[in-house]
């Protein structure tokens, strides 16, 4: 009891895991295998969320049509979020990685292909996808 008291008057150093690293980032994309289904989705669930600091709220409400592929890179408009309440323009730049398996535009084309369609939800179940 004693060694409590203190500790709430000295306060004490929490544990912290260590910070998530890009190298360990990239070395997780890499690592997985885009040529599957599977793996193509995995890629889909990673690289966005990282390169363009996307909200997991953000890339289930993002559908192809606010998608513009530019000669530069991908210009991606976003509906309204959390930060953006009332649905003001917003857009993000991704630009091409010079990594091809680090690439989030690369990896999205890839996506919609197999997808095979220009409308709709990006992220969809298996289910609705083309084989």
């Amino acid at each position: 009891m004693l060694f409590e008291g203190i500790s709430r008057l000295k306060g004490i150093r929490q544990k912290q895991a260590p910070a998530f690293t890009l190298l360990a980032f990239k070395r997780i994309i890499r690592s997985i295998e885009a040529k599957t289904r599977a793996g193509l989705r995995d890629r889909m669930t990673l690289l966005p969320g990282f390169t363009g600091a996307f909200r997991r709220s953000e890339l289930t409400a993002l559908n192809i049509e606010d998608l513009a592929f530019l000669e530069e890179g991908l210009l991606i408009s976003l509906a309204k979020n959390k930060t953006n309440q009332f649905g003001a323009a917003e857009e993000k730049t991704i630009f091409y990685s010079p990594n091809a398996r680090l690439c989030l535009i690369r990896t999205l084309r890839a996506w919609l292909a197999r997808l095979d369609r220009v409308k709709g939800p990006v992220f969809v179940s298996f289910r609705k996808m083309s084989i």
